[in-house]
C-alpha cells in the first residue's frame, strides 16, 4: 500500500469516527432535553403533593366552620393550618421578604407615599416574597415622603 492509499484509509476511518462522535453528541443533547423537559413536568409533582395534607387541613376547616360555633377552637385550627403553611413553604426555599427599615426597590414596590420620614416603609399592602433568595413577588409597601 502506497503512501497515498494509507492516508486515504486514515481520512475515511476519522471520517467515521467524526461521525460517530457527532451522532454521540446529538443523543447526548436530545437525552438532556428530554430529562430537563421531565424535570419540568414533574418536579413541581413533589412540591403538590407534600401541599395536599395542607389542602386537607383545609377542608377540616372548612367543614368546622360549618357545624362547630367554638370561635376560640376554630381560631386556633386556622392558626394551625396557617403555620403548617408557613413551614411547607419555608421547606420549599420560600421566606417573605422583610419589610422593616427603607424601602428598596430590589425587593419592594411603592403603591402609595404619605407624609413621613423620606423613603421609609410606612405599611405593607402585601407580601413580597423570595424563592432561594430570588424576588418571587414584591412586598406593596406604603412609603413616606416628607414635604406632602
Amino acid at each position: 500500500m502506497n503512501e497515498i492509499e494509507q492516508l486515504q484509509t486514515e481520512i475515511e476511518s476519522l471520517k467515521t469516527e467524526l461521525l460517530y462522535k457527532q451522532a454521540d453528541i446529538q443523543n447526548i443533547l436530545k437525552r438532556t432535553m428530554r430529562e430537563k423537559n421531565d424535570l419540568l413536568i414533574n418536579g413541581g409533582k413533589n412540591v403538590l403533593k407534600d401541599f395536599l395534607p395542607i389542602l386537607d387541613d383545609l377542608k377540616l376547616a372548612e367543614k368546622s366552620c360549618q357545624e362547630s360555633s367554638d370561635l376560640e377552637s376554630l381560631k386556633a385550627g386556622v392558626k394551625l393550618i396557617f403555620d403548617k403553611l408557613n413551614n411547607f413553604l419555608y421547606e420549599h426555599g420560600v421566606e417573605r421578604i422583610p419589610v422593616d427599615g427603607n424601602l428598596d426597590t430590589d425587593l419592594h414596590e411603592a403603591v402609595a407615599v404619605i407624609s413621613g420620614e423620606n423613603g421609609k416603609i410606612m405599611d405593607v399592602v402585601q407580601d413580597g416574597y423570595l424563592l432561594n433568595g430570588q424576588v418571587l413577588r414584591h412586598s406593596k409597601v406604603v412609603v413616606g415622603k416628607e414635604d406632602i
